[in-house]
């Protein structure tokens, strides 16, 4: 894991307590305490990379991988595809935190992403099935597709003032301004510019990133590109 201090312009990688995973599936960050889920479990590291440890707790011996999501409650998530189940926990601090499981997954499929708005209203994007959402802590979902086309989401990201938008691994990016009820289609990052992942700054400022990266300061209303590129740009 590495880590930057100006931008993205000088990078360090201090770990000086390795993971023991083999690589990471998902990071999310809380303050200065980033979480990772890799192929031997989650981890927390209090110090921004120089030390790793196993926060398993009371989670099910299982394969591990999947989408780490931190909700507006301060909730840690884990969607794990490998057993279907989606698990939370209030205390990720914790040497040994207690996890409660939310409910299984929809379907079998490996899901593309997830976010976990609030300690209640979880959303997935499934291969070639569109987005579910549940709203009872993962325990049912149903689809929420009306002007839904993509068939690879890679990414549901939900801005400071509610809206959803789902980098559709393809131009531009689908966003919704009614909790999922209703998704609309959005090219304006850029002309030809392919979004496959979102990632929220200080100051309310959201990077779109894949074949290039734009940025936007009004929750995704209106955005400026950073840069292009011929190949994949990953934040």
């Amino acid at each position: 894991v590495y880590y930057s201090n100006n931008g993205g312009i000088n990078w360090n990688n201090p770990a000086a307590v390795k993971p023991t995973a083999d690589g990471f599936f998902s990071l999310v960050t809380s303050g200065q305490t980033v979480y990772a889920v890799g192929s031997d479990g989650v981890y927390s590291c209090p110090d921004r990379g120089d030390s790793w440890k196993l926060i398993l707790g009371n989670l099910p011996a299982t394969n591990y991988g999947g989408i780490l999501s931190m909700d507006s409650g301060g909730n840690l998530w884990l969607f794990n595809p490998y057993n279907r189940q989606a698990w939370y926990t209030s205390n990720p601090t914790n040497a040994s935190p207690t996890w409660t499981l939310g409910g299984n997954l929809p379907y079998s499929y490996y899901p593309y992403a997830a976010v976990a708005v609030s300690p209640s209203t979880l959303y997935v994007s499934v291969e070639s099935l569109g987005v579910f959402k549940s709203t009872d802590t993962g325990a049912t979902w149903n689809p929420v597709n009306n002007g839904f086309t993509a068939l690879q989401p890679t990414d549901i990201f939900s801005t400071q003032n509610g809206r959803l938008l789902v980098a559709a691994g393809t131009y531009g990016y689908f966003y919704s301004i009614d909790d999922g009820v209703n998704w609309s289609y959005n090219n304006s990052t850029g002309a030809n510019m392919v979004v496959n992942k979102f990632l929220q700054l200080p100051g309310n400022v959201i990077l779109a990133a894949g074949l290039g990266v734009a940025s936007s300061g009004d929750n995704g209303s209106t955005w400026t590109v950073q840069s292009s590129a011929n190949s994949y740009q990953f934040i």
